[in-house]
């Protein structure tokens, strides 16, 4: 008995598979999000320490499931270990009054913070208001996971 040949499948296909799925994946969360506000669960109900306290949970749980890269995994908890040093005091960020409209950032990729300019999105390495020349002048890109 001669074995069933294999299926060929095209890259388009794949693609287009793909892409079905993606937009799948944002209508129903459309739907899951119009479902969990009206739980009374909406953008800004949960604290940033929350919200890191799932995304830890999730990760580590697709990491172990195989969906996840560990390097991706370790950068993200590196970013928020990073954050959490800092809100605690355990970290060597600078402690000084940012003008407004600052914001001081980690980049696990630098091991060292940097400043966003709100308004403009300007990224620089020094805090704002001190002398550049005593600073790395090369800027830091901004990821989301960043920011």
């Amino acid at each position: 008995a001669a074995a069933a040949a294999a299926p060929v499948v095209s890259l388009a296909q794949l693609a287009g598979e793909e892409e079905k799925a993606r937009e799948d994946v944002l209508a129903l969360e459309k739907v899951l999000l119009s479902r969990l506000a009206s739980l009374g669960i909406v953008d800004g109900c949960l604290s940033e320490w929350h919200r890191m306290f799932v995304e830890l949970q999730t990760r580590i749980r697709d990491m172990k499931a195989g969906h996840l890269r560990p390097q991706y995994v370790l950068s993200m908890l590196q970013v928020s270990k990073a954050q959490t040093d800092f809100a605690l005091g355990d970290s060597d960020a600078p402690t000084a009054e940012l003008p407004a409209g600052w914001s001081c950032h980690w980049s696990a990729e630098h091991n060292a913070h940097f400043y966003i300019c709100d308004a403009t999105g300007e990224t620089q390495w020094h805090a704002p208001g001190t002398d550049p020349a005593a600073a790395d002048t090369t800027v830091p890109a901004v990821s989301a996971a960043a920011a």
